[in-house]
């Protein structure tokens, strides 16, 4: 500000020097040209001054540019498409549910404990626990384990090759079908081989949900349960626990269910990436 007063009150005062240079000129006539060339000089000099501080206070101040600036800066809009384009990335690397059915189920309201399909459910799952408690095997011998059983005798080995006995791979058939079919007999088979015994069921909790979908083809219902597992218990022939005290007693399961020969069975029984319930 004392800048632009200085050069405004040297512009003014500048014609008066110039009067003053001229006089002097005409009473004393040995002064050299320089004297009457410098002032000139110095008016386009304070003229040239004025100016530039007249163009300088047209232009926004610094502080007033970068106010500005700030309200849509290149760095800020950069940092906001890098969160959104972080978020779409962290999104992308989530993992999808691979079951039959999830789709479905993303959009799928919760349902209460006395839904039709809830309740076929646990009395489906109930049953199938059932079979554990007591599994009947047989053994079965084929042509390549005679031709072996020599050198089994040898080895002082006595492990017979076992199969579920009829009632229960009847009663397995009974609740399930396809992939859960295939799944269930082979715990049992387990159970069986290693002379296991299920104490206890389990029950449905919370808040399931059910939707419509397809398996194999056909109409058939999906529900995801939280299974709550704090009544069974798993058992050797020594009578000893063999259930991990540490293992968590609820998580979420997902069943679908479809009609076979006027029957709701289990077609397939799966599990979400996150089974915490």
């Amino acid at each position: 500000m004392y800048l632009t007063q200085y050069r405004t009150q040297k512009k003014l005062v500048a014609p008066a020097v110039l009067s003053v240079s001229l006089v002097a000129t005409l009473l004393l006539s040995g002064c050299s040209d320089n004297s009457t060339d410098s002032a000139p000089a110095e008016s386009s000099s304070s003229a040239a001054s004025s100016t530039s501080a007249s163009a300088s206070s047209a232009t926004p101040s610094p502080t007033t540019s970068a106010s500005t600036s700030q309200k849509a800066s290149p760095s800020a809009n950069a940092a906001t498409s890098k969160a959104a384009e972080n978020k779409e990335s962290d999104s992308a690397d989530a993992p999808s549910e691979n079951y039959a059915g999830a789709e479905a189920l993303s959009s799928a309201k919760s349902t209460d404990l006395s839904n039709e399909q809830v309740t076929k459910t646990q009395d489906l799952y109930s049953s199938y626990e059932k079979v554990l408690t007591a599994v009947g095997t047989v053994e079965v011998k084929s042509d390549k384990e005679s031709d072996s059983a020599s050198s089994a005798k040898e080895d002082n080995t006595n492990t017979p090759n076992l199969a579920l006995d009829d009632k229960t791979v009847s009663d397995i058939e009974k609740v399930s079908t396809g992939s859960a079919s295939d799944e269930f007999s082979a715990n049992a088979l387990e159970f069986g081989t290693n002379d296991w015994k299920q104490e206890g069921t389990s029950k449905i909790v919370g808040e399931p949900k059910v939707a419509d979908s397809k398996y194999n083809g056909a109409p058939a219902k999906v529900l995801e349960v939280c299974i709550d597992s704090s009544d069974v218990k798993v058992k050797d022939s020594a009578g000893n626990t063999l259930t991990d005290p540490n293992t968590p007693k609820k998580s979420l399961n997902i069943f679908t269910l479809v009609e076979d020969n006027g029957s709701w069975k289990i077609a397939s029984h799966d599990f979400p990436n996150n089974p915490d319930c």
